[in-house]
């Protein structure tokens, strides 16, 4: 992607709302930090005008060397930031926030009834800032270490088509899918799109029957640290 204006708008399935229950908020949305982007995007919430273009039956299936440089980049990464859309059947869930290798992540919610929260993941920790401010544990217990940049490795079992520009259309099965958006299941064929910036991944867009997903990655090596708790 190479500018704002060529970023894809579309939505980004983190299935649930922030829950007063600390620990389901905390697991269900640790997803697409992969994207955390997977999974950061340009997206305010408007809805996807239209489905990446699917390959044909004739098109090439290889993964272009482009975008396997930039997903070697990409795991490498010690720090993005991403902003990411999910639009699902229970309405919208929205995130941003940064990552910091190898596993901190501090991460926005919004959900589809509007309200917020933050989320810190350290290690195989999880906490959530309260009204007053202060943070508190929001798994009860260990959990596995959060690292987003594993996602990336689904885009090379991807199936391309020709590229547009900064465009790479692909498809991916479902249980592909679900290495990007956790927990976005559903059946048959995943549309799917990769924008690149230079040697890096910029943008990510998902369009199945039951979810749409965009994501959108910045400041690649450059983000701040991530606060601590």
């Amino acid at each position: 992607m190479t500018s704002a204006s060529a970023r894809p708008t579309g939505r980004h399935a983190c299935g649930a709302g922030t829950d007063s229950r600390h620990h389901r908020l905390g697991s269900r949305c640790r997803v697409v930090l992969a994207i955390g982007s997977l999974c950061a995007v340009a997206l305010a919430g408007a809805a996807c005008t239209s489905a990446p273009s699917a390959p044909s039956s004739g098109a090439a299936t290889r993964v272009p060397a482009s975008v396997r440089a930039a997903v070697a980049s990409m795991e490498r990464a010690a720090n993005f930031s991403f902003v990411a859309t999910v639009h699902a059947s229970n309405g919208s869930t929205k995130l941003h926030g940064q990552f910091e290798a190898p596993d901190r992540e501090d991460v926005h919610f919004q959900a589809p009834n509007g309200t917020t929260s933050e989320v810190l993941f350290v290690g195989t920790k999880a906490y959530q800032k309260g009204a007053d401010g202060t943070w508190r544990d929001a798994l009860g217990g260990p959990a596995q270490p959060s690292d987003p940049r594993s996602a990336f490795s689904a885009l090379l079992t991807a199936r391309y088509a020709a590229p547009h520009a900064a465009e790479h259309p692909c498809t991916l099965s479902p249980a592909q899918a679900s290495a990007i958006v956790k927990g976005s299941g559903g059946t048959g064929t995943v549309h799917c799109a990769v924008w690149l910036d230079g040697n890096h991944v910029s943008a990510l867009q998902l369009n199945a029957a039951n979810f749409d997903a965009t994501i959108t990655y910045s400041g690649v090596g450059t983000t701040p640290p991530v606060p601590q708790p």
